[in-house]
Formats: C-alpha cells, sequence, structure tokens
C-alpha cells in the first residue's frame, strides 16, 4: 500500500464524486481506505468517512507557506481533527514565526486542494 495513516489525499468515488481529505483507516487485504472527507463537490459526505479503493486515490501536493493567517486556520483544522501533535507543532511554529522579522521565519507545510478547474485553495 502506498499510502499511510493520516495522509492527506484525493480522488473520485465510484458515482463521480470528487473528494479531499485524510485517511482514517487502511485495509490492505482489500485495497480500500477509509477516508476523513474535507471537502468534496458532493456536500452530503463533507465531515463523514469514506470508503475508497486505493487506486481512486492519489497523494495531494505539498506546499510550504509562511502566512500567520493559513497557520491559523491549520490550527483550526488541528483541534478540529484532534491531531495534538500536529497542532502542537504548528502552535510552536506560528509563535516562532511571531519572534522573527524575516519573511522566511515560521514555515509550515501544507497541502493544496485544487478544485475541478485546477486552481488552488489553500487548506
Amino acid at each position: 500500500m502506498r499510502f499511510e495513516m493520516s495522509d492527506w489525499v484525493q480522488g473520485k468515488a465510484e458515482n463521480g464524486e470528487l473528494i479531499q481529505g485524510f485517511i482514517v483507516a487502511i485495509y490492505e487485504t482489500e485495497a480500500v481506505l477509509k477516508v476523513h472527507v474535507v471537502q468534496s463537490d458532493n456536500e452530503a459526505v463533507v465531515g463523514k468517512a469514506v470508503m475508497m479503493r486505493e487506486q481512486w486515490l492519489k497523494d495531494m501536493p505539498f506546499m510550504e507557506t509562511e502566512d500567520a493567517g493559513q497557520i491559523a486556520d491549520l490550527i483550526d483544522l488541528a483541534l478540529a481533527t484532534q491531531d495534538g501533535a500536529w497542532f502542537q507543532e504548528l502552535s510552536a511554529r506560528l509563535k516562532q514565526g511571531a519572534r522573527k522579522d524575516a519573511p522566511s521565519g515560521g514555515q509550515v507545510g501544507h497541502r493544496a486542494v485544487r478544485n475541478r478547474l485546477d486552481l488552488p485553495r489553500y487548506q
């Protein structure tokens, strides 16, 4: 299996809906993953876990961010997903960035979300 727990993924479900989210369970024998959906063109599945075949999914691209507002948004996401380690990491980077005057201070990685038009939206 090419994915691990908590990886951010995007893909197209069997019925054609686009989903973006993170992996919450892996069933290797069936090559199936349970994905907690944070964005979809089907609003009914947002916030729910859906089963997806491995071949339907791909990794979300990794991008760097320096913006304190984006880091704060990621902190909110870490709280919503109850990811304590990520929350601590983001909080430390936000504090570190606040202490530095240089624009390169406090960089933190995040995943860019792309819509059907392939335009980036940052999470």
